[in-house]
């Protein structure tokens, strides 16, 4: 009902329906005028509504997409419950890039009808590509169930989009899935028969694939007998010249057979299977791999070197044997040390150092991986701690060789954080310090895995041999800062200054002036932000805004911030900074309704940006006001931010202090259980447990919750975190920590 309507209210704006003739009454013969009967809010709201979706239909066609969101919008806010102007939503803001809200319009517009075909698989496919396979697979069920899925080819791919997504998300709707699309193509077989649709062998090898899509997802069940039914099915039909003809795939079902064989527990099957498959000389890594696994389930490890030899022979172009032989030699002879220092300076993917950092992991070899790190670095980076000047020639292949070998270090599992840092520690005594980039390695690993005060150990000592090395100096400054250790940074700022004959050291004299502002130390602090090389860049400014905040100076801080605004040549990002920060010092001066009016400008204009909808949120539930439109906020946040991860290919990483935000703002809305889950993961993510507003938060729930023993626990570590802290001063936090601690007794 709604579409005609919409569609009606539409033409007459445009003028385009002339009005009915009036029949020829004379004055005498005129009906008495009729008073309009009143109309209800809710009816005008309906009616705005429909003239706000009418006039946002017009500026959609005519490609004004950012008016014609905006139309929708409003017609949303007058008839929330009406799917048309969401339906419009979606695609307009999946055009604008803006996935998370026209998945979040797209839901709505589903919600009032679930039907809706489009929109479904519009829904499906932006969850689909930011990796958020469940909510996929829900709106993909949505799709496939639809009353307006009547067209078959529609429907076959709908359903191979349902059991795509199934699979990512380990769904049993993707075996479902394929049986249906196999249903479909064996129903109308005639109408796929078509020169636009199928050819007879490309519609059998459509069938080849969902039966070897089939037989996955039964394996995933663990209904392997059935799986190996499903792959036999799809080798024979990929086999027979007179149906799919493809040796491709018949190679490919060898694999997927073996998968199956190795899966049940037989292991000689699986083997067969796979002996097979390498016949054709993949080019994958993997299929190597599970020939290792296989033969050491078999106990015939003695026979790896010389079967992984003629592996290699039989398949020159892929060296994944080579690596493996490599790995195997290693972990017999824990000497063997030559093949892999030769395989490391030509490797071209992240299997084959994925391969090589597990294999020295495994066998206990810190020092000789640092060696080949060094090595991999020294390729690109000569001089280590300096940038390489800009006519110094970078081989490509080296800077990839070193990229793809750091990845494979930080992603070992279980890590060998701790034995690296010990073997370069070790490796200073005896004079030699790692390069720079290595250290730099060390650094992130230990920051992840609790290493930190290793790390900065082995830093500083590094130090000692390159005393000239500005990067190693950055990073030590940056691990104490990490350890709150400020009189260290602070320490080591000035022996370097009178070391260095006076050399100027931009980072390290901010991160001293961060340290005295932690110690609320206002003259050191006001002394390095002064100093005269520092200069007065948009950064800078900010920097001093912040610390003057920190030290309590917010006059100052507000001023300082005010003078950067009037700059006309400040990039957008330097402005939004900028802003940001003076929204932040507004508030610490108590006006709250200045901050917010810059907070919701800041959304008006990016209404995405993560940080400024968390930082808004935050203080509205920080002074318990508006708490309803909080939770939203930082509900949209949280929900923005794991979007930002998935697409960076972290789909899993949280941000603590976002969790934190919504976890307070639940808490003021008495929602204590979902409070203290939010809490108590934002303490076990390696960024926000180090701060002690979210272990005081922690505590309160607890309390509140009648756990006086956890909610001691987290109390403590705040007051350990706020101490020496300009967090522990501000507002009294300290002193309220320790007052609160009494009630825990």
């Amino acid at each position: 009902m709604l579409r005609q309507t919409l569609l009606a209210g539409s033409f007459a704006l445009s003028g385009a329906v002339a009005a009915p003739p009036v029949a020829d009454v004379s004055p005498m013969e005129r009906p008495a005028a009729q008073k309009p009967a009143p109309v209800s809010p809710a009816d005008e709201a309906h009616r705005d509504a429909l003239t706000r979706y009418g006039v946002g239909l017009i500026r959609a066609r005519h490609d004004q997409i950012a008016t014609a969101a905006r139309q929708f919008e409003a017609a949303v806010r007058k008839d929330p419950t009406a799917a048309a102007p969401q339906r419009e939503l979606a695609k307009l803001y999946a055009e604008l890039g803006r996935e998370p809200a026209a998945a979040a319009a797209g839901e709505k517009a589903l919600t009032a009808d679930p039907n809706d075909l489009a929109t479904a698989r519009l829904v499906g496919r932006i969850y689909a590509d930011a990796r958020r396979w469940p909510e996929a697979v829900r709106v993909f069920k949505l799709a496939a169930a639809s009353k307006e899925l009547t067209d078959p080819v529609s429907k076959l791919l709908v359903l191979k989009d349902l059991a795509r997504t199934a699979d990512a998300a380990a769904d049993p709707a993707a075996a479902t899935a394929r049986t249906d699309a196999l249903a479909v193509l064996k129903e109308h077989r005639v109408k796929f028969l078509h020169p636009e649709v199928f050819t007879a062998a490309e519609l059998e090898r459509e069938r080849v694939r969902l039966y070897e899509g089939l037989g996955t997802a039964l394996m995933r069940k663990g209904d392997f007998a059935a799986a190996v039914a499903a792959f036999e099915a799809a080798r024979d039909l990929a086999a027979d010249p007179k149906a799919a003809n493809d040796p491709a795939a018949v190679a490919r079902l060898h694999w997927n057979l073996s998968g199956v064989r190795s899966a049940e527990g037989d292991p000689a099957n699986a083997l067969t299977e796979l002996e097979k498959y390498l016949a054709f000389r993949p080019a994958a890594f993997e299929p190597y791999e599970r020939f290792v696994q296989l033969m050491k389930r078999l106990k015939r490890d003695d026979e790896l070197p010389g079967r992984l030899g003629t592996l290699a022979d039989a398949n020159p172009k892929n060296l994944a044997p080579q690596w493996l032989a490599a790995a195997e030699t290693l972990a017999r002879r824990p000497t063997a040390h030559d093949s892999f220092r030769r395989l490391a300076e030509k490797g071209t993917t992240a299997d084959e150092y994925r391969v090589l950092a597990t294999a020295y992991r495994d066998a206990d070899k810190p020092k000789e991986l640092l060696d080949l790190l060094d090595r991999a670095y020294k390729a690109v980076r000569p001089d280590g701690g300096e940038e390489p000047s800009p006519d110094q020639k970078v081989n490509p292949d080296a800077v990839t060789r070193s990229r793809l070998f750091t990845q494979a270090v930080r992603q070992l599992r279980p890590p060998f954080t701790a034995a690296l840092l010990t073997q370069a520690s070790t490796d200073l005594i005896v004079g030699v310090a790692r390069h720079t980039d290595t250290l730099d390695l060390l650094y992130g690993l230990a920051e992840r895995d609790g290493e930190l005060a290793a790390a900065a150990s082995v830093l500083e000592k590094s130090i000692l041999k390159r005393p000239k090395d500005v990067r190693l100096k950055g990073l030590t400054v940056d691990a104490y800062a990490r350890l709150r250790d400020w009189d260290s940074i602070i320490q080591r700022c000035e022996q370097w200054s009178r070391a260095d004959a006076g050399r100027f050291y931009p980072h390290i004299v901010a991160q001293a002036a961060i340290a005295h502002a932690e110690l609320g130390r206002k003259p050191e602090a006001i002394r390095a932000l002064n100093h005269p090389d520092l200069g007065s860049t948009p950064n800078i400014q900010r920097l001093r805004v912040t610390v003057l905040n920190m030290l309590g100076d917010h006059a100052a801080a507000l001023k300082e911030c005010d003078a950067a605004l009037e700059n006309d040549k400040l990039t957008p990002i330097e402005q939004r900074s900028l802003l940001v920060a003076r929204a932040t010092t507004l508030n610490h001066r108590g006006k709250h309704a200045e901050a917010e009016t810059i907070w919701r400008e800041l959304l008006d204009a990016d209404p995405d940006d993560v940080l400024v909808l968390n930082n808004l949120g935050y203080e509205l539930a920080d002074q318990n006001r508006k708490l309803e439109e909080a939770e939203a906020l930082l509900r949209r946040a949280v929900e923005l931010s794991r979007w930002e991860r998935a697409r960076s290919g972290d789909p899993d990483a949280e941000n603590g202090g976002y969790l934190d935000s919504l976890g307070w703002a639940l808490f003021r809305r008495g929602k204590l259980k979902e409070s203290r889950e939010l809490l108590e993961k934002a303490v076990g993510l390696p960024e926000s447990a180090a701060d002690a507003i979210v272990w005081d938060h922690l505590g309160d729930v607890a309390f509140r919750q009648g756990e006086k023993k956890r909610a001691g626990e987290a109390w403590r570590k705040a007051a350990e975190l706020y101490r020496g802290s300009h967090t522990g001063r501000e507002k009294g936090r300290l002193d309220e920590v320790k007052r609160k601690l009494l009630l825990a007794e």
